[in-house]
């Protein structure tokens, strides 16, 4: 969706402007990921690569707007906050277990 791609991007603006026109962040792709999970992980893609790149505006936003988000992949998203701290995005991992 254009939110995904604008999570996976760290495109803030354009996150916050989607979300404010009635986009879904709960919605899944194919793949079973939200928006939440391209902002956490990024994409390898060869124009726009953004893994390990630390999205947290992108992280931010999602989770102001729904702040009971949970990322679907890596099982109740234990995966995605071992992978936050190891690739030194501490902030991002913070953010998901303040609402632990």
């Amino acid at each position: 969706t254009p939110l995904m791609m604008a999570s996976f991007s760290g495109d803030v603006a354009a996150v916050r402007l989607l979300l404010a026109a009635g986009a879904d962040p709960r919605k899944r792709d194919n793949d079973d990921k939200t928006a939440l999970d391209y902002a956490i992980a990024g994409v390898p893609d060869i124009d726009n690569f953004t893994v390990g790149a630390c999205l947290t505006g992108a992280v931010e936003a999602l989770l102001e707007r729904d702040p009971a988000l949970e990322p679907v992949s890596g099982g109740f998203g234990k995966l995605e906050r071992i992978k936050t701290r190891l690739s030194g995005c501490a902030k991002i991992g913070r953010l998901l277990d303040r609402r632990r």
